[in-house]
């Protein structure tokens, strides 16, 4: 013998409205972090000089090192060096 279960049911407006409040929800995170172009871009460097700074360990602001060749830069640091938060 074999059992039915009964699967849920929404109508579209009711999916729609989930994924709007889900979406809305999410939209107004700030990121923790920026790529290494992000953090140079804002600190006006180079991509690459940031990277050489970095790897030499003189970096104006410390990597997190994710792997061995990908690093992110905490948000709040690098916006306090280029003086965009106080």
């Amino acid at each position: 013998m074999v059992s039915e279960t009964s699967a849920p049911v929404f109508d579209a407006v009711e999916v729609a409205d989930r994924y709007e409040a889900a979406f809305v929800r999410h939209a107004d995170l700030t990121p923790l972090f920026y790529s290494e172009e992000e953090a140079a871009l804002l600190l006006g460097i180079h991509r690459t000089t940031l990277r050489t700074l970095a790897i030499r360990g003189c970096a104006p602001v410390p990597p997190v090192h994710i792997t061995e060749h990908k690093r992110i830069y905490r948000r709040i640091d690098v916006e306090r060096l280029a003086g965009v938060t106080p």
